[in-house]
């Protein structure tokens, strides 16, 4: 029985951090680049034509894939943060070290959660940004090379078009809030546990 629930238990840890904290992220990035870019992608018929069940695990792999390269891009533009502001890579991780040498499988569960919630909001604000910029510039290239004028792109800029973009905008900011808020409460939560183990 006890093997079973850690089985159960593994498995709810990779939906919760790998799903959520990677895949969606991931779908998202593409999903946007393909809904607003798709003329800029020679996806070939034959691919969209095979079986649900096989684009289904074509689309998770490069979904996971795609997660993984938002979190490069997050570092590499300092985006993406793992330790609140004063903390080192050192002392972040002998803290949770200490962490999880004392705490309880609840409070281990608890912290679990405060990491996906900030991977998941810090790597859709991430995809959200990147694809917004990739997708700008491919249509402004595409306006610019069919009208001769580098004004045009301004110039056919829609009600819809500025809506669209306001509300990336707002989701990235809202996102990238919360991802910064939940690393500041996933270290707060970590020195609160080891004073109450008194630790």
């Amino acid at each position: 029985m006890e093997t079973i629930n850690r089985v159960v238990d593994s498995f709810f840890d990779f939906i919760l951090r790998y799903f959520f904290g990677r895949i969606v992220p991931g779908f998202l990035f593409l999903s946007i680049l393909l809904k607003y870019g798709y003329s800029a992608f020679d996806i070939d018929k034959n691919l969209i034509s095979l079986p649900s069940g096989v684009l289904f695990l074509i689309l998770l792999s490069l979904s996971w894939v795609a997660g993984f390269i938002l979190q490069s891009l997050g570092e590499m533009t300092h985006l993406f943060k793992y330790f609140p502001k004063g903390y080192s890579h050192e002392k972040g991780h002998e803290l949770r070290i200490k962490f999880l040498a004392c705490a309880t499988e609840d409070e281990k569960k608890q912290l679990e959660l405060f990491i996906v919630i900030k991977e998941s909001c810090g790597l859709s604000a991430i995809g959200i940004l990147f694809s917004s910029i990739i997708v700008v510039l491919f249509k402004f290239a595409t306006i610019v090379k069919n009208t001769g004028s580098i004004l045009a792109p301004f110039q056919e800029l829609s009600v819809n078009n500025i809506f669209i973009l306001l509300l990336s905008g707002l989701s990235v900011t809202t996102l990238l809030h919360m991802h910064y808020q939940h690393i500041r409460r996933q270290y707060s939560f970590l020195k609160s546990t080891l004073d109450a183990h008194n630790i």
